[in-house]
């Protein structure tokens, strides 16, 4: 703090500015992608992209990726996500702020570590979560035939929350793995799991 605001706070910041009181939802959507793109830039996210679909002609659908490429199998890759919308102000702008911002520092921390990770890891925004999930349905669509190779995927939607686990969606079999793989982080509270969906 004695340095400023840090790298999430001032993201939170700025998301909770965009689109607010703009004149159309379409306009506000154009704001927050510019803002994701240059984010995840800064951030250090190679090739950062938006991918835009009309679904219907009043609601351009975007989802906004970027990728951190791995160095032994780049061609797999683990997704982490969140919901990326501007709508007015509210407890679910809130939520999706602090979601969006999550995933965008996190690929910073990644990247400022001069770490290459072994695979390749994606960070992936949908827009239009509370229209019907346009967005992560246009990314299905669009990667439908690669998703195989996508060995975890993580999504944030729990807003200004503290992380203290996971649901597992009735995923017995990855159970053991998932509390394996995070037991470095069960003293910071991360050790609740539950098989159920939300």
């Amino acid at each position: 703090k004695a340095r400023g605001a840090s790298p999430p706070e001032a993201n939170l910041q700025h998301l909770a500015h965009i689109g607010r009181g703009g004149p159309t939802v379409s306009q506000a959507t154009e704001s927050a992608v510019r803002w994701a793109l240059e984010a995840l830039g800064q951030a250090g996210v190679d090739r950062a992209h938006a991918e835009k679909s009309t679904l219907a002609a009043s609601d351009p659908a975007q989802t906004v990726v970027g990728e951190i490429r791995g160095r032994e199998r780049p061609d797999e890759f683990v997704m982490l996500g969140a919901h990326l919308d501007a709508r007015r102000p509210g407890n679910d702008a809130i939520e999706a702020d602090t979601d969006a911002a999550v995933v965008i520092d996190a690929a910073r921390v990644i990247h400022a570590s001069g770490t290459i990770p072994r695979r390749s890891i994606r960070f992936v925004l949908f827009i239009g979560t509370k229209q019907g999930k346009p967005g992560s349905q246009i990314y299905v669509a669009a990667h439908n035939e690669e998703l195989d190779r996508a060995t975890a995927a993580i999504f944030f939607g729990v807003g200004t929350a503290p992380v203290t686990g996971y649901s597992l969606s009735g995923r017995k079999d990855i159970l053991a793995a998932v509390r394996d793989t995070l037991e470095p982080v069960r003293s910071l509270g991360v050790k609740e799991f539950t098989l159920n969906a939300e």
